[in-house]
Order: C-alpha cells, then sequence, then structure tokens
C-alpha cells in the first residue's frame, strides 16, 4: 500500500496528507507484526477512510457501476432474446409469404381444374343435344320428302 489512492476529489490538504501518512503507518504495524491482529488500528485505519468523503464517493461510484453494469448486462440479454425472437418471427413470416402463395396458385390450379371439368360436362350435353338434333332434323328432312 505505497500508492495514495488516486481520485479527482482528492486534493493534497494537510488533513488529507495527514490520514494518509496515519493508515500508512498503521498498516505498516500491522504487516510487521502479521501474527497479531490489534482491533483498535484497523478501527484507526477504517476511522479516516469513512470520514473521507473523497474514498466515500469512490466506493459509492464503484457500487454505482456494478449495479448499472448488471443492469446493462440483464438489458443486452433481453435485446439479444429480443433479436433472436425477432427473426424467428420475420423467418416465419415469410414462410407464411410462401404458404399463401402456395395455396393461392393451388386455389387458382382447382379452379381452373373445376372450370375445365364443368366445361367439359357442358360440351358432352352439347354433343349429346347435337346428336338428338341431327337425328330430329334428319328425321324432318325425310318426313318432308316424303310429304312432297
Amino acid at each position: 500500500m505505497s500508492e495514495e489512492p488516486k481520485n479527482s476529489n482528492n486534493s493534497n490538504s494537510p488533513s488529507n496528507n495527514k490520514n494518509v501518512d496515519l493508515i500508512k503507518e498503521l498498516t505498516n504495524n500491522l504487516q510487521n507484526n502479521g501474527n497479531s491482529i490489534d482491533l483498535n488500528s484497523l478501527v484507526k485505519i477504517a476511522t479516516p477512510l469513512l470520514k473521507n468523503e473523497a474514498v466515500m464517493n469512490s466506493v459509492l461510484d464503484i457500487s454505482k457501476k456494478k449495479q448499472s453494469s448488471e443492469v446493462n448486462s440483464e438489458i443486452s440479454s433481453t435485446n439479444e432474446q429480443i433479436e433472436h425472437t425477432l427473426l424467428k418471427l420475420e423467418k416465419l413470416d415469410q414462410e407464411l409469404v410462401e404458404i399463401k402463395t402456395r395455396l393461392a396458385n393451388k386455389l387458382f390450379e382447382v379452379s381452373i381444374s373445376d372450370e375445365i371439368s364443368t366445361i367439359k360436362s357442358e360440351l358432352i350435353e352439347l354433343k349429346k343435344q347435337n346428336s338428338y338434333l341431327t337425328e330430329l332434323v334428319e328425321v324432318l328432312y325425310k318426313d318432308s320428302l316424303k310429304n312432297m
């Protein structure tokens, strides 16, 4: 911990320098005496840190960034799911258009087929009528020849 905390709010005022020196001294004492933990020393280190507005602002900023990062991650994940769903919907829409086109073609083919069937039936009926009329004309012609 040989570096001073870097923060734009941190000025080189005498009270900040005094706090930094005190923290350095206490941490050095704790490091030199690694077998025992002095709770009083820890409290002495923490108290200036908690009172230092720049340090507290940094902690709050870090906390906000972490929360913002988590929210951004959730938003990103949701956006990816939405994009994936939109791609699926676009693909389904294209498939529906293709199906509609095929159905329209089939209906047209069925309609033409029905029309052809109807025309064939009418043609058969016309042939029958033509045959009947031809026979009638022949009979009438023969009768007219006899009456003459």
